[in-house]
Order: C-alpha cells, then structure tokens, then sequence
C-alpha cells in the first residue's frame, strides 16, 4: 500500500461527508460493538484517567529506586550490588515496576486491540478504515485516524507486543519472585529477557506514534485537529519558563479552548462543512466526555491514560 497525499485524503473526507449523514451510523452497531463501546466508554471515565496518571507517575518512581539499587547507588550495606536489605528492596521495586507495567498494558489492550481489527480491515460489519475515518467509518479529525493505514498497523502490531511480552514478563516475576531465584539460572535469563523486550517494544511503540502524529499534524493547517499531549506540554514550558511568556500564554489558551469545545462538542470528531459544524458521533466516548486533560485522548488511551 502506498503513502495517500494529504490533500487527496482531504478531498475523499470531505466528500465522504456530502454522501453519508455522519450523525447516523450505518449499518447499525452490532451487539458485539455495543459492548466494545461500553468497554471502551467505562476506561475513558475520569476514574480511569486519574488511575493511568497515577501508575505513570507510580513508574517513575519506582523506576528511579530500581534504577539506583541495580547501580549501587545506595548507603544501606556493602557491597553496594549484592547485600540485604539492598536485596529485598531491588525485588520489591521491580515487582512494584511491573504490576505497574502490567496494569498499563491490561487497560489498554482492548483500545489496542479494536485499533487493529479496524486497522487489518477485520472488523465486522466492516467499516471504513481509510485515512480520517474512524472505528465506525465516519470522517473524524481525531489525528490517530489519519496516520498512513500501513503505520498504523506497524504501530499496533508493535503495541500488541508489548502487551504479550509483558504478560510473559510478569508471569516470570512471578515464578521468580525473590532476589535469589531471579538473580540465578535460568530466573535470571527469562525474567530479563522478558523484561528487555517489553521495554523495547513499548518506546518503540510510544516514538513511532509521536513520529508519525508529528508529521500528520505538520502536514495540515494548525488548526485541523485538536491539540495533542505534547502540544499542551511545550505550551505549558513556554508559558513558565521559556521566553515571549505573553504569546505563549495566549497561544495555550488557544489551545485548551479549541480541545474543550471540540471534545464537548463531539470527542474531537468535529468537521466542518460549508461553514457549518457536522458532528460525527463517538460511542467509545465517556458519555459527558469529560478528560483531566484537555487535549485529544487517542494516543494517552493507547498507553491506558
């Protein structure tokens, strides 16, 4: 499959739009998407969204004292790599690490996984996955859904990855769970092994997103789609810490305006035609859309946020 140009999937979404009424979804849901989208509207609830904050936050953390007991960077016996308590509290944190790993990858497998069902083409009925159109082949300005058909399946794929390995991982964690059986033969071997891949599947996953949202969003006007995490983030670093605060501070304003009333509005599936707003609906939406974060909610649902 070759790259679509820009301007030609802008023209197919907006005459999608003169042919189809996007307020109605034809055929209608099927019993099985109506309970996919009950499941992905109970994980889009702001329970959920605080709880993913809270793990990622969780993560550093303990990410950081793994970090600084496998380098020896402590004080609390000798030989800095191989003593107790040091022992017992490298165990606890890796094991606190991947639970926490393990949640993030339970919460966000089914987005991942329908992602990749209407990605592959394999959604039943089927529905529409071209560039800008979403799981119920509606035209959308949710930016995921105008990332490249055959990207996006890399993503997935990769994504899918980092979930089986992880399970795999945590399933070693747990047949290995002290310092001794996981820091000898052959603990030592799957309990790294596992650990590395899932590592390495979940950054490449998160860069190749960021890569390619990034080209998508240079490749149309500034205000075609609503504003991403990062977008909000280096907003925010100009506002407090960078120069021309004044502009930054205005242009962040913007931006959080522009993502609350698109996601009032419609999830940040608002189109525009003829000057006039259509509004395509967006049943894996918590039903008052309501996000801690004002900004659009693909990519942080991909990473169970």
């Amino acid at each position: 499959m070759t790259e679509a140009d820009p301007a030609e999937d802008k023209d197919t979404v907006e005459d999608a739009e003169d042919d189809v009424d996007p307020a109605v979804i034809l055929p209608p849901p099927s019993a099985t998407e109506n309970h996919r989208d009950w499941l992905l509207r109970t994980l889009d609830r702001p329970f959920f969204q605080a709880l993913g904050i809270v793990v990622l936050l969780l993560v550093i953390g303990t990410g950081a004292l793994f970090f600084f007991l496998l380098m020896g960077w402590q004080t609390l016996c000798r030989p800095r790599t191989d003593c107790d308590p040091r022992n017992w509290w490298y165990s606890w944190s890796i094991q606190a690490l991947n639970v926490c790993f393990t949640y993030m990858a339970t919460a966000s497998m089914p987005w991942r996984c329908t992602n990749a069902i209407h990605t592959f083409g394999w959604s039943c009925p089927h529905r529409s996955n071209a560039v800008g159109h979403d799981l119920y082949g509606l035209t959308t300005r949710d930016i995921w859904f105008w990332v490249p058909a055959v990207r996006r399946g890399g993503i997935l794929v990769v994504l899918l990855l980092n979930c089986l390995t992880q399970y795999a991982n945590q399933g070693t964690r747990i047949k290995y769970y002290t310092y001794e059986l996981q820091d000898t033969s052959p603990g030592n071997i799957w309990t790294n092994v596992f650990f590395a891949a899932s590592f390495l599947f979940a950054g490449i996953g998160g860069s190749w997103m960021a890569y390619e949202l990034g080209r998508v969003r240079k490749q149309h006007p500034p205000d075609f789609f609503p504003p991403g995490p990062i977008d909000l983030a280096r907003n925010y670093w100009r506002q407090h810490w960078g120069e021309k605060k004044e502009e930054a501070k205005e242009e962040l304003a913007g931006l959080e305006s522009a993502a609350g009333g698109i996601d009032s509005q419609g999830g940040g599936d608002e189109q525009q035609q003829n000057g006039s707003a259509v509004q395509n609906p967006d049943p894996t939406r918590e039903v008052k859309r309501r996000s801690l974060i004002p900004t659009n909610r693909s990519s942080m649902r991909m990473f169970a946020m």
